[in-house]
């Protein structure tokens, strides 16, 4: 997607997708810290006007809802704290 939420379509006129490490990485970059999913959800939200496909990430973590696999599965998978090396 561009800045403006639309989508890129690659010379063939299907939609380009986003790059899966570029995005985990940036998740993890932005999330880092966050003590709980309410946190991860506000840096996300901060981060969505410059990366528009954040905001399926993020409505699917706000929605209400008795599954709460995604959540449970997001969460566990980025909140990951960065530990300063002892030297």
């Amino acid at each position: 997607m561009d800045y403006n939420g639309e989508k890129i379509l690659n010379a063939f006129g299907i939609p380009e997708r986003v790059n899966e490490s570029l995005a985990v990485n940036q998740i993890l970059m932005w999330t880092q810290g966050s003590e709980n999913l309410a946190q991860m959800v506000s840096k996300l939200e901060e981060q969505e006007k410059s990366n528009p496909w954040l905001k399926q990430i993020i409505s699917k973590l706000q929605e209400s809802s008795e599954d709460e696999t995604f959540k449970s599965q997001f969460w566990s998978n980025f909140k990951k704290y960065f530990q300063p090396y002892i030297i």
